[in-house]
């Protein structure tokens, strides 16, 4: 049984086990949307829509698209190949409160959420064709349920869309505290983030402006049918137990979520103004409340697809959908671009006068208006039990907010709203009866204030009115309750009375639950068993109370009125208790978390961490032999007819090996079937145990560790320990971190004695395995046996960033590199920045070479210092980054691009003007890193003989009882391996199959043919490739390496022989960085490129000399102690083969700046010294015997308004792979005149030419030193690949 199926199964399971929803994001590729444009195939077939859409998705996106439409599509924007659906939403635009002008808001990204929710239904792929509508184009008025959401109809009216205002402050609120939602947007009680409407504050969370959220039903009506999008949809509602069922006869489908991003915080210079009491936002339907968000979804999915990972229980997170187990169909590279044209011609981009399709702006200060611009009509939201009927969305009730009084709890219906009809953009009645609460009552002291008048909702008309769709009668009946507000008021000497206590961070517990700390949250939510369930208003005590009801171990508050359920955090970093300090909205007394901070309560006031799918599975595996025993002896599988025996190993694991013990809920049948047998088991295990002659526990887990160790070849690795040095030296760390430790002369001595005792580890109890070495390649570097016992994360050294864990392998690039901030383009680039080791390794050499780098800038004018531009396209990992960076000191001069794409960065930005270096390290598939390519064997219990079998008899091998055999149960008890690699199905690509990969990011992927691995390879080349050759083109570039954590020579060898081979790097004079010519460590590594894989490119030599320049480590057992790497240098030849510079441009008939750099135009053109016009440098002949260079400017006869070159949509000159402009067709240019700079630079050609033949110009001196043949022999030479 191979191990990937076993984690497959693992990963099943446990979905199915946990009974909750999972789900994974849909992200998007490319530099923006498919199209912006008047077009909406499900509302406006044939013709152009009211308003402008943003439009994601599929290239057969049009104005009369149908599924077959988007299947027979060339490109999709999203990720998954398999998904040509089309996704759409109304465009945001900006007004201008100078003069009124309206321009697009920048679209800064999107992202979709597949829920599969937790139900009784099961859930099926999307029908191809199926037309899903979210929303409500027409609404300007506040939703009947204020600011919170609501997707459950049995709670009342459904409230799918929200706006998401990310801050670091939300002081004042984002939303007025008092508005009622007539003028003014309202906050969600819920979660202060959020509310619906505009917001009148900035939204300047990191990386996260302004935020559209839009929830779409997932109940489909087959009656219905794919395109009647205003009754073939619906919310499903509460089964009870956190489920939620479609009604009978409908399908239950994906539970999509949008969630776009605008960048509103880019405009706020020009209405900051306006904070707190408006906003320039405008939806471009005419809304200016925001009230309208709405949103559209064709499905284009190929049905296996989607239905295969529907299937897998695929819970990818924000790694992504096109990160879910067995993915078919492939995934789409990063480095394209997928967009069309939209067949409406006209104008949307720029300033406009008005909203494209002249929608007249409504809403608030403008007036209701009559819902402009068109649009859609709302989606069924609630259907009864047995017909397809639905209802619109109830009229809001008149507000009872007041300014100065607290204002009371929101209005909750006390019954659910009978179904009257469909449609109707929002006009439809409700028959419902909805009580007010009555406010806390506060107790009074001394002066108790008099009692304000009573509030009370206003009373609709009694009498019938018509139906606008149906025609019918109803009625609407409001019922009121009074409610009254008190004031404490605290006055006189007397001492102030003593409030009664209430459970918050000062209690010891709530219940049965402890107060376990503040805990950091993230955007994937470290407690995700059940996420913010509605409860009202919110306290420690209701959601302890809510969780424990449901099973669940932990609960959690945040922001003052959220809940979270859960077992065990995915992520553990405690924070102060101080940022957890915000208000619950239900308890005064106490405190419900923070922003993005959880006050956490756990049955035992501990915190337990959610370990990952592969480790429990690699775990099971190792005791596998152990446990199998355990289980046949036990007749475990002859009792419990509900296990298989990968579960009985996998839960047998949990039971008697796991610190914490079975991971489900103590009700929950599985675990049930393992505790039945307490007592067996544990003699049974206890027995194993005892015939291995270890006396305990840990000894047995030291010999199986030991046993795994040896049976996989995995070579055991120290703990490699960079020193920081932009806040400590080697010899500090010697005197403080590690006083005390032993120090060998050799890495190879230190494994030598950490192998020779793991054995018989006995780590942490004495002193005998601290010893470490001083690295011999990489400077700074340590190595700590691993047999130390010492964590050093927990260290004073690691927290302040003095010391990072860093693999040796992970610095070569870096120093390879080798940086000199003192040269004239010093700025350097890290393209594919996160987590930051790298990039902070860049900082300390920099810095350590330029001390000036870490001056405040106090006193006298600081000269201008390198910088350090770090890139992150991921923006929750470039959270990560931002950390490390702040951490390890280095944030003074490195500036980091969160969601930016090196690939969308323009080489020619002034910005990047003096960028004399890049580091290079893109995603590959992580082949290198320890441990990834090895698994233990997998021992199975066989399943009994018979229903009759005893227990403690060993089961037969064949399983030919009256039980089913388990599918994934060889019949014959053989042990298998997960499939390793050889360097022969390296370079053949025919490597045992299925396997499982899983890449640098941490994201598997399962192979199921040599194609499929030959495929992701590929894709991952081409992608690297690209990048490389990007990186050619920055003008002042110098010197660049390319690294990857891979063993693949198609990731590595043949990446560089592409680039080397590439008219970019010819062009600009790219070349190797030849092994003599690498700093000193790198020139001293032995371990070099394979010339096998380097065959092809050329004659013999040139192989041998690209294979020296190229820098490989495998992890292997050779006393080096480095995971899988490869790393090679560039270097730009500054003088080509007939002797011109090809750099350092100090000659020639273009004016320069006081530095010698050439002076160009914004579209980087260079300026003529003879004209001072613009120039166009056809031929630059340097032959002695030559004319001059020539120059040529547009004739005037061919310079149209834009000039003689092609530009783009966006007015840019279009350009060649070196920057160069591309020519207009028929356009003429005519030579320029240059005679008095022609003798000139002829003259300094020769005087170059002399100086060459003496050795004494670029050629330079190394060109005549010889790299010493040491004859020893390269051991890897075969293992090139």
């Amino acid at each position: 049984m191979l191990f990937a199926t076993f984690l497959a199964t693992l990963i099943a399971t446990a979905a199915a086990a946990k009974d909750k929803r999972t789900f994974a994001v849909l992200r998007h590729y490319g530099k923006g949307p498919l199209t912006t444009c008047r077009a909406d195939p499900i509302v406006s077939p044939g013709t152009a829509s009211a308003h402008l859409h943003t439009v994601m998705g599929a290239s057969g996106f049009g104005l009369n698209s149908t599924g077959q439409d988007l299947a027979n599509s060339k490109c999709t924007t999203a990720k998954p190949k398999a998904d040509k659906s089309a996704y759409w939403f109304p465009t945001l635009f900006f007004k201008d409160p100078k003069d009124g002008h309206l321009e697009q808001v920048n679209f800064f990204y999107s992202n979709v959420y597949y829920f599969f929710e937790a139900t009784n239904d099961d859930i099926k792929a999307f029908p191809l064709g199926l037309q899903i509508f979210s929303g409500n184009a027409g609404l300007r008025t506040p939703p009947p349920g204020g600011g919170r959401q609501n997707l459950d109809p049995s709670k009342g009216p459904v409230q799918p869309a929200q706006i998401t205002c990310p801050r670091g402050n939300f002081n004042p609120p984002s939303w007025p505290a008092n508005s009622d939602g007539t003028m003014a947007g309202m906050g969600d009680p819920n979660n202060q983030g959020s509310g619906v409407g505009f917001p009148f504050q900035d939204c300047d969370g990191y990386a996260s402006p302004m935020r559209m959220d839009l929830h779409f039903p997932s109940c489909y009506n087959p009656a219905a049918g794919l395109t009647d999008y205003k009754n073939n949809m619906a919310f499903p509602s509460s089964a009870g137990n956190g489920k939620v069922d479609c009604p009978k006869g409908w399908i239950h489908v994906p539970h999509l979520f949008f969630e776009v991003y605008w960048d509103t915080h880019k405009l706020l210079p020009r209405y900051q103004h306006l904070l707190g009491k408006e906003s320039p936002f405008v939806w471009a339907n005419g809304d200016a409340t925001g009230y309208s968000i709405h949103g559209d979804f064709i499905s284009g999915w190929d049905e296996k697809a989607l239905q295969q990972i529907i299937d897998s229980n695929c819970d990818a997170g924000h790694a992504g959908l096109h990160s879910c187990p067995g993915l078919m169909g492939g995934v789409n590279d990063d480095s394209e671009d997928c967009t069309i044209e939209c067949p409406i011609q006209e104008t949307v981009s720029g300033n406009l006068a008005k909203l494209p399709g002249n929608n007249p702006i409504t809403g608030w200060k403008y007036g209701a208006g009559s819902g402009g611009g068109g649009g859609s009509n709302p989606p069924p939201v609630m259907p009864p039990a047995d017909t397809p009927t639905v209802a619109p969305p109830a009229p809001p009730p008149t507000s009872t907010f007041k300014a100065d009084p607290p204002p009371p709890p929101p209005v909750k219906p006390t019954s659910s709203a009978a179904p009257i009809g469909g449609g109707g953009g929002g006009d439809g009645d409700y028959h419902e009866t909805i009580k007010s609460v009555p406010a806390p009552q506060a107790t009074s002291t001394e002066a108790p204030a008099p009692p304000p008048p009573a509030v009370e909702t206003p009373k609709p008309n009694p009498e019938p009115t018509p139906n606008p769709v149906e025609g019918k009668k109803t009625t609407t009946v409001w019922e009121t309750e009074t409610v009254w507000a008190t004031t404490t008021i605290f006055g006189g000497k007397g001492p102030k009375p003593t409030p009664k206590p209430s459970p918050s961070q000062d209690s010891d517990a709530v219940g049965d639950f402890k107060y376990a700390g503040c805990y950091r949250d993230s955007e994937a939510r470290v407690l995700s068993g059940e996420i913010r369930p509605n409860l009202g208003r919110i306290s420690n005590t209701v959601c302890v109370k809510y969780c424990a009801s449901k099973g669940f171990s932990a609960a959690g508050t945040e922001y003052g009125g959220q809940c979270y359920c859960g077992d065990s955090l995915s992520k553990v970093e405690k924070i102060a208790d101080s940022e957890c300090s915000m208000t619950c909205e239900g308890a005064g007394g106490e405190k419900c978390g923070g922003g993005w901070a959880l006050s956490l309560y756990t049955k035992t006031g501990t915190v337990k961490a959610k370990r990952s799918v592969y480790a429990l599975a690699l775990e099971s595996c190792k005791w596998s032999g152990v446990l199998k025993e355990v289980v046949e002896n036990s007749g475990l599988l002859g009792v419990e007819r509900k296990l298989t025996p990968p579960l009985s190993i996998l839960l047998t694991h949990d039971f008697l090996v796991s610190k914490s013990g079975i991971a489900l809920p103590a009700s929950h049948g599985l675990r049930q079937s393992i505790e039945r047998h307490k007592a067996r088991l544990t003699s049974e295990f206890t027995r194993a145990r005892l015939r291995r002659n270890c006396t305990s526990l840990a000894e047995l887990r030291s010999k199986i560790e030991h046993e795994y160790r040896t049976s996989c070849g995995i070579t055991i690795h120290p703990r490699w320990v960079r020193v920081n040095t932009l806040k400590s030296t080697v010899d500090e760390q010697l005197e403080s971190t590690f006083k005390g430790w032993e120090v060998l002369p050799s890495v190879s001595e230190l494994l030598s004695s950490a192998s020779s005792s793991s054995a018989e580890r006995t780590e942490g109890k004495d002193n005998r395995h601290k010893k470490i070495c001083l690295d011999g390649n990489i400077p700074n570097l340590i190595a700590v046996s691993p047999l130390s016992g010492v964590d050093l994360t927990k260290t004073e050294a690691y927290k302040s960033g003095k010391i990072i864990l860093q693999d040796k392998a992970s610095c070569f690039p870096a120093y390879l590199l080798d940086p000199h901030p003192d040269s004239e383009a010093g700025d350097v680039i890290d393209a594919c920045s996160a987590p930051g080791n790298k990039t902070t390794h860049l900082a300390s050499i920099l810095a350590e070479r330029d001390p000036s780098l870490l001056s405040k800038g106090k006193g006298e004018k600081r000269r201008k210092t390198s910088k350090i531009f770090a890139f992150e396209k991921d923006r929750f990992r470039a959270k990560t980054l931002e950390k490390m960076v702040n951490i390890a000191g280095s944030e003074g001069f490195t500036v980091v691009n969160p969601g930016v794409d090196f690939l969308r960065v323009d080489p020619f930005d002034e910005r990047y003007k003096d960028v004399g270096a890049l580091l290079l390290d893109p995603s590959c598939s992580g082949s290198g890193i320890v441990g990834r390519d090895v698994a233990p064997e997998l021992f199975l219990p066989s399943p009994p003989a018979s229903s009759s079998s005893s227990a403690g008899k060993k089961g037969g091998g064949g399983g030919a009882g009256k039980r089913k055999r388990d599918p994934l149960d060889n019949g014959n008890n053989e042990t298998t391996k997960k499939p390793t690699l050889s360097s022969q199905d390296h370079q053949q690509g025919s490597s045992s199959i299925p396997m499982e990969i899983i890449d640098d990011d941490g994201n598997s992927t399962t192979l199921q043919s040599p194609q499929d691995l030959k495929a992701r390879i590929s894709a991952l080349a081409t992608f690297q490739l690209d990048l490389l050759l990007h990186a050619f083109k920055f003008p002042r570039a110098k010197r660049i390496t390319y690294s990857t954590c891979s063993i693949y020579a198609g990731e590595n060898e043949h990446v560089v022989i592409a680039a080397l081979h590439s008219e970019i790097a010819k062009q600009g004079g790219w070349k190797i960085l030849k092994r003599a010519d690498q700093v000193r460590g790198m020139r001293e590594w032995d371990v070099r490129g394979s010339v096998e894989a380097c065959e092809g490119c050329g004659g013999e030599e040139e192989a041998r000399e690209i294979a020296e320049g190229c820098i490989r480590a495998y992890n292997r057992d050779d006393g080096r102690g480095v995971m899988g790497f490869f790393v090679a240098g560039f270097v730009r030849d500054t003088t080509t083969t007939d002797g011109k510079s090809g750099v350092d441009e100090d000659e020639g008939p273009y004016v320069r700046d006081d530095l010698g750099r050439i002076v160009r135009d914004g579209n980087g053109i260079p300026t003529l010294k003879s004209t001072g016009g613009k120039a166009f440098e056809m031929n630059d002949d340097d032959d002695d015997d030559s004319s001059s260079a020539e120059v040529y400017v547009a004739a005037e006869s061919t310079a149209a308004e834009d000039g003689p070159f092609v530009r783009d949509e966006e007015g840019r000159i279009v350009r060649d792979a070196m920057g160069m402009p591309t020519l207009k067709e028929g356009a003429v240019l005519k030579k320029a005149d240059i005679h008095e700079g022609e003798e000139k630079k002829k003259g300094k050609k020769k005087k170059k030419k002399n100086n060459k033949k003496k050795g004494t110009g670029n050629g330079g001196e190394n060109n005549k030193d010889e790299v010493e043949d040491d004859g020893a022999e390269d051991e890897w030479d075969g293992f090139g690949d």
